[in-house]
């Protein structure tokens, strides 16, 4: 134990100085050890609750928390509330009454932010271009055998309304495709393969889509 010496010394009025003596003081033994606090009280779910006003009552189940709540106990629960809309609440125990827990908000902020503003409506968008003339298939009552191609008559060919790069089967079950009309005499060149028709007229293009909403969140 460890001690401590103290001296007691002065002035006279005269301003001399002078000592009374000395004493000895031994320190006192330390006290016992507090007992721990309890832990922070913490509640883990999400709170489903109406929209916030201070004070509002809430009944919680004591087995939710991560210790058993006493009246005074205060914890900060993330609510929600309506569809999507939350806030952040300090809330205090009222009442414990087996395992409901009666709590009430002491302040709270809100989370949700407010809906932006709509968006422009975005510009039309421009029309798709026509689709090339589809191809036919035509016949034509020449018997040409020849191995390059035919050349016939308007005339010999059904039915009518014939034009280049359309199909052409002659009575010899020649199959030629269309490379030139002049005239009255229409020029076609055999073919081993069939080119497919060409897609019908373009569909207009869709109405461009603009912003609809923005949302802005405090976080």
């Amino acid at each position: 134990m460890a001690t401590r010496t103290y001296e007691i010394k002065g002035k006279y009025t005269d301003g001399t100085d002078y000592t009374a003596g000395t004493f000895t003081v031994s320190d006192g033994t330390n006290g016992t050890n507090g007992t721990n606090g309890k832990d922070a009280l913490v509640y883990p779910n999400v709170i489903q609750t109406d929209a916030p006003t201070v004070g509002a009552m809430k009944v919680l189940v004591s087995t939710d928390f991560n210790r058993t709540p006493v009246i005074n106990d205060e914890f900060i629960g993330v609510c929600q509330y309506e569809t999507n809309k939350s806030f952040i609440a300090v809330w205090r125990v009222q009442l414990v009454s087996g395992e409901n827990v009666t709590c009430n908000i002491v302040n709270y902020v809100i989370t949700t932010g407010a809906t932006g503003q709509k968006g422009a409506d975005g510009t039309n968008g421009t029309n798709g271009k026509d689709g090339a003339d589809g191809v036919g298939f035509y016949y034509t009552t020449d018997a040409s055998t020849g191995t390059s191609g035919i050349s016939t008559l308007l005339s010999q060919i059904m039915p009518s309304g014939i034009k280049v790069d359309d199909f052409l089967v002659n009575a010899n079950g020649k199959v030629c495709q269309v490379t030139e009309i002049s005239g009255t005499n229409v020029s076609a060149q055999y073919r081993t393969s069939i080119k497919g028709a060409t897609g019908a007229t373009g569909s207009p293009g869709a109405t461009g889509k603009g912003i609809a909403s923005v949302q802005v969140v405090e976080v």
